[in-house]
């Protein structure tokens, strides 16, 4: 089962966010051949409202072997709860899933956040917590991107074997 929607963005562009995770109403493992042009649009639940309270949502993005993915997050609005994000958030992983490097942890309003990852894949998780209070916050819209154009990043793993 795939899930499909339509953006408008001065166009109108049907794209398939991924195949649904068993289990969960917002995560998804996204891949090259379910996109047009390889890129898509990848946003919260219930964007560009206020977002639920009380979610775990995770995309699994699985490129190629020969290819980099490219997250750039062109709205980024989540509740601010401190510098380390101890509240709603959104983490990022350079990997398939949550045991991978850690990227970074965003919350807040974020600008310019542009994220790519090492080799063939990219996990983000975002979380909110369980409160009574509401808030307003949009949470976040990005478009994402597999390419075998990124720079490679080969020559540091054979730096580092060699030292």
């Amino acid at each position: 089962m795939h899930l499909s929607a339509a953006i408008e963005d001065n166009t109108s562009a049907e794209y398939e966010i991924g195949i649904p995770i068993a289990g969960s109403p917002c995560s998804y493992t996204i891949t090259p051949s379910l996109s047009i042009n390889k890129t898509g649009v990848l946003i919260s639940p219930t964007y560009p409202g206020a977002y639920p309270k009380d979610m775990s949502c995770t995309y699994q993005f699985l490129g190629e072997s020969n290819q980099r993915v490219r997250l750039e997050f062109r709205d980024f609005d989540l509740f601010f709860g401190g510098p380390h994000c101890p509240f709603d958030y959104v983490k990022v992983y350079d990997g398939p899933d949550n045991s991978s490097a850690l990227v970074g942890t965003y919350c807040g309003q974020q600008r310019n956040l542009v994220l790519y990852s090492s080799e063939s894949s990219l996990f983000v998780h975002f979380y909110t917590l369980p409160r009574t209070a509401n808030t307003q916050n949009r949470g976040f819209k990005g478009i994402y991107e597999f390419s075998e154009s990124f720079v490679k990043l080969d020559f540091i793993r054979k730096y580092i074997d060699i030292t």
